[in-house]
């Protein structure tokens, strides 16, 4: 099963976090994993059921060219090789297509994967948040760092111009003496 955008499952809504509203948050972080987790574990069953189905179709290839192998262009008095058979298998449209609905399963449930890890992400965020939050940290309203990384600056080029214009600071930086 591959998602697409009109399922209900919507990852970014589920991955985001409103930091004014830890309690809602925390209320259905269980529900956030259980639902990725449960996509996960569909998406794994689905992967191993299209490579189950890739062997079948194996098998019934090897059955079929052992079977009369004269049909494939087989004309030596011994069984097939290996080699042959392998060759007939990846050329045989049947294997080529469970092949590749196996390798989409697959890729799907590692996309799965990474949504349900990101979904215990998320609940260490959620930990950390709240962890701030007991220490006022988000109560007193933090300023952002590049906020406050620019007030900085501008606060320093203040400075730095009431200095130069200052005459009694030297650009030595020392005090004339007396004053």
């Amino acid at each position: 099963m591959i998602m697409t955008d009109s399922d209900s499952l919507d990852f970014k809504s589920d991955e985001n976090i409103d930091t004014y509203n830890l309690d809602y948050e925390w209320s259905r972080q269980a529900k956030v994993y259980n639902r990725w987790g449960k996509e996960w574990a569909n998406a794994v069953r689905a992967a191993k059921r299209a490579y189950a189905k890739r062997k079948r179709v194996k098998a019934r290839i090897v059955k079929a060219v052992n079977k009369n192998p004269t049909l494939h262009d087989w004309n030596e008095d011994k069984a097939p090789t290996v080699s042959f058979l392998d060759s007939i298998i990846r050329l045989d449209p049947l294997f080529i297509e469970a092949d590749n609905t196996y390798i989409d399963a697959d890729y799907h449930a590692r996309l799965m994967e990474i949504a349900k890890d990101s979904m215990l992400h998320r609940r260490k965020a959620l930990e950390a948040l709240v962890d701030l939050h007991r220490m006022n940290y988000i109560a007193e309203g933090g300023v952002p760092k590049q906020v406050t990384d620019k007030l900085m600056a501008m606060n320093a080029q203040r400075m730095c111009d009431e200095m130069a214009d200052d005459p009694t600071i030297k650009l030595s930086g020392r005090r004339p003496e007396g004053g």
